[in-house]
């Protein structure tokens, strides 16, 4: 317990907390979690974000762990070489595993990264179809890492792109230091319990990889993430941007962040 209670002081650490926007560790879910899977089975996909909005987690499907840190600048949480082993287990239907496979596809062919079936390796992606919403770690974090796609998060050929994008080792994008600039929060719009979600990484935390800010990210939020009332919770300040929170394919800033990543 004292070693959870002190990584989750680190995860405070690591994130700016705005006077609005304190993260409350007693909130933090670090195992799946079914309330998750019962709220995305009342998910309306026109006026709730996407699917992996709706979840209890750490920014919504985010599983945090003992020994993580920050996946994107450690190389013990890359995956060697770019190569993933993963493994397909549940329910999941023929379409759906195609919906799976379409993701993995697109990721390697516009990336250095290679996806294996697994062989034996002691670390791997276990991709599975828990009825506890849509959600990963971030980064390697050994032995059998769960990426859970519970049936609507295969609803967008983007949001399993997305939670594969975390297991790889990227955050979510409004959560980079510079965000301000380019995003405003509407904090009268956000669920009173999920506005920590919004929180933001303190300068030299993070890593860009040089790449700009990038409002058509697949690991984007969406306008209405975690809305209280149907009106947006986040927009750009850089002029309207219709594909904000898209989850139809990487962009060509994510694959520019990935090969650097990587490559």
């Amino acid at each position: 317990m004292f070693f959870f209670k002190t990584f989750l002081f680190l995860i405070v650490v690591f994130y700016h907390e705005a006077e609005t926007f304190k993260l409350d560790l007693s909130k933090i879910i670090s195992t799946s979690d079914e309330s998750s899977g019962k709220a995305l089975n009342n998910w309306n996909i026109l006026k709730s974000g996407n699917a992996e909005e709706q979840g209890n987690y750490f920014e919504g499907d985010i599983i945090l762990n003992l020994d993580q840190r920050n996946g994107i600048r450690l190389p013990t949480q890359k995956w060697d070489k770019g190569i993933i082993p993963y493994k397909i287990e549940g329910g999941f239907s023929s379409k759906q595993k195609n919906v799976i496979s379409d993701a993995i596809d697109q990721i390697q062919k516009k990336t250095c990264l290679k996806f294996r079936p697994r062989g034996g390796e002691e670390d791997y992606i276990l991709i599975t179809n828990e009825n506890t919403g849509c959600w990963s770690s971030v980064g390697k974090i050994g032995n059998a890492q769960k990426v859970n796609l519970q049936d609507e998060c295969l609803l967008k050929f983007g949001t399993v792109i997305h939670e594969l994008l975390h297991a790889i080792g990227f955050y979510h994008e409004q959560s980079r230091s510079d965000r301000d600039i380019f995003v405003k929060i509407l904090t009268e719009n956000i669920l009173s319990d999920r506005r920590d979600n919004f929180m933001k990484l303190n300068e030299g935390e993070d890593e860009t990889f040089g790449v700009s800010y990038d409002y058509e990210s697949v690991m984007h939020y969406s306008p209405l993430a975690f809305t209280s009332n149907g009106k947006p919770t986040i927009k750009s300040l850089k002029g309207e941007k219709s594909n904000m929170g898209q989850r139809e394919k990487l962009s060509e800033k994510d694959i520019k962040k990935i090969n650097k990543m990587y490559c």
